[in-house]
């Protein structure tokens, strides 16, 4: 005697050995996700900044110091650049990868986000405007409401 399984259950089976197309995507994303943010993690660094005498309202009398400092995080892209330029032409060069850099933040923080709620959002409204602009069907009865 044997039992035969529906194809349904099979695929459910074989559904739950192997991981969904969104798990995939997901991950996908999260890999994506930590490599466009290793820059942002890899060219920090700490900086000692000495404090202007116009900045006095920052020091604090209780603790008068000769030469008050203070820690600042910066992007530091002297890895990125070539160390035998001038200094003009390291300034233009930190420019341009700050530049770049503030570029795909923007376009992959905000531009493509947007874009592909866009998308949702229209492809969405498209397949209401077809499931309502049908009107109403001839083979549904129209229901009274009865006193």
């Amino acid at each position: 005697m044997s039992i035969r399984t529906s194809s349904a259950s099979q695929s459910h089976h074989a559904a739950q050995r192997f991981p969904s197309r969104a798990v995939w995507v997901l991950g996908g994303v999260w890999v994506l996700a930590g490599v466009l943010a290793l820059p942002g993690l890899l060219l920090r660094s700490v900086r000692e900044v000495e404090v202007e005498s116009e900045d006095d309202w920052l020091i604090d009398p209780a603790h008068p110091d000769p030469g008050p400092v203070f820690l600042s995080c910066q992007m530091d892209y002297s890895m990125l650049i070539r160390t035998d330029l001038e200094e003009a032409e390291r300034e233009k060069a930190e420019l341009w990868w700050a530049a770049a850099l503030s570029l795909k933040s923007t376009l992959i923080g905000f531009l493509l986000p947007l874009v592909i709620l866009l998308v949702c959002y229209c492809s969405l409204a498209q397949l209401l405007s077809r499931h309502f602009g049908k009107g109403p069907r001839p083979d549904r009865k129209r229901q009274r409401k009865t006193p």
